[in-house]
């Protein structure tokens, strides 16, 4: 497999883990506003961690697939225009997680002010 191939490869991985942390950034969220256990809050954010540490794994790959194909000049002008429209598609999902990230933190918030109120 050429590195072109694999960096499109290693984009979908990419997208997928974030559309996977969107998932579990949601599910956290729903917990805190109905007030889940504690337990399965933490269950949550474990994953959530696993999730966010292999997408700094790909991040990487993806980084030094990219060295080497400016590199080695190895990308036609097609093909730069798909890795642009790929990187697209990744800042609206990292965008997507960022604000669910922000939701989850007031929501944290507004429970701990709950909590030091009783």
């Amino acid at each position: 497999m050429d590195e072109i191939e694999e960096l499109f490869k290693k984009y979908t991985v990419l997208l997928d883990l974030y559309a996977e942390l969107e998932s579990v950034s949601e599910n956290i969220c729903r917990a805190l506003e109905t007030g889940s256990s504690l337990a399965g809050i933490a269950g949550n954010l474990r994953e959530k961690k696993e999730i966010v540490e292999r997408i700094g794994h790909e991040s990487e790959t993806i980084a030094c697939l990219k060295k080497t194909i400016a590199d080695r000049k190895l990308i036609s002008d097609a093909e730069r225009v798909m890795v642009r429209n790929a990187e697209e598609d990744l800042t609206e999902a990292v965008s997507r997680v960022v604000d669910q990230g922000q939701r989850t933190c007031e929501l944290m918030m507004k429970q701990g002010v709950k909590v030091s109120r009783r």
